[in-house]
């Protein structure tokens, strides 16, 4: 039971990510890695479609992306942007890619910021 509620969970916070230019791009900080982890798996197979989510830690937050193949964003190219601005690491492929920072105090604005450049803004 707990599969199938994660899965309609993920599912529908994907359908409700804003669209830009023909592409969802969500982003932010959730409680719940389990599922921030199946969000982003779930952005590989979605048509136009990024995630990049950031998940609390013991010490500092634990970062994963994902793109839908086919979309150009390379995830682990921003992956690393971001982490070098929160003096994290990490790595992955590129629709699918994760790492851990211990500076979160602009966690939220630098996902914001990645997340505008995916936009275009």
């Amino acid at each position: 039971l707990e599969e199938s509620l994660m899965e309609e969970t993920a599912r529908r916070l994907l359908n409700e990510a804003p669209t830009h230019r023909d592409m969802k791009v969500m982003h932010g900080v959730m409680e719940n890695l389990p599922l921030v982890q199946h969000i982003c798996k779930l952005a590989t197979e979605d048509e136009g479609t990024v995630c990049l989510l950031a998940s609390p830690a013991k010490k500092g937050a634990i970062l994963t992306f994902g793109s839908s193949k086919g979309s150009g964003v390379d995830v682990s190219k921003i992956l690393r942007e971001t982490l070098d601005k929160l003096g994290g690491k990490g790595g992955g492929g590129q629709n699918y890619a994760s790492g851990s920072c211990s500076d979160t105090a602009d966690l939220s604005a630098v996902l914001e910021e990645a997340a505008n450049g995916i936009k275009g803004n």
